[in-house]
């Protein structure tokens, strides 16, 4: 199962060099120490390490992301830049 949504925040020794916050991320399954927490109805998802977060283009849908998450995402990001290139 993978989960997507939009970072939040980072904790203090997290790597922020790729990702900032509301970049939009699916967290990749093979995380060994995921967490989740709530507050009122909003679901937040814990992550060891920035590692397990895949960046998702603006172009795909949130659902799409969903279904395709990981190596499939950078895939379809790839064909989404290359048609971009070709128009």
């Amino acid at each position: 199962i993978s989960f997507v949504g939009q970072i939040k925040a980072f904790g203090d020794k997290a790597d922020r060099s790729s990702l900032k916050i509301e970049d939009r991320v699916v967290v990749h399954s093979a995380d060994p120490a995921p967490s989740t927490s709530y507050l009122r109805d909003t679901e937040f998802r814990v992550v060891s390490d920035v590692s397990y977060l895949v960046p998702i283009s603006t172009q795909v849908p949130m659902k799409l992301a969903a279904l395709m998450a990981g190596r499939g995402l950078s895939i379809f990001d790839a064909v989404l830049q290359t048609k971009l290139h070709v128009q």
